[in-house]
């Protein structure tokens, strides 16, 4: 009977142990779109891709350089989008918001 009961808590770790780093629960995470000048590369997108990806409570990213724009979807509890739009700006581009 113990190990029946302790079932569920294995099956609850299992699942949280499969789950990525970068996986949040939908209600949690917000996209925001900037616009990224200086952004003309394969190599300057993969560049971004890769530093914007790595902060904590970022998920998915894209980055157009045809359209210089860039969308991220982020854990708002976890990261401001203020502190993604700055981690954009140390690598030499200039992330802005669009106007609406």
């Amino acid at each position: 009977m113990k190990n029946i009961l302790s079932l569920p808590f294995v099956i609850l770790l299992l699942v949280c142990a499969s789950c990525g780093r970068n996986s949040f629960p939908v209600e949690a995470q917000q996209t925001v779109m900037f616009n990224v000048s200086g952004l003309t590369t394969q190599e300057g997108v993969d560049e971004l891709l890769l530093a914007v990806e790595s902060l904590e409570g970022v998920g998915l990213c894209e980055a157009w350089p045809e359209q210089g724009s860039m969308v991220v979807e982020y854990q708002p509890r976890v990261i401001s989008m203020d502190e993604i739009q700055n981690s954009i700006n140390a690598l030499g581009y200039e992330a802005t918001f669009p106007e609406d």
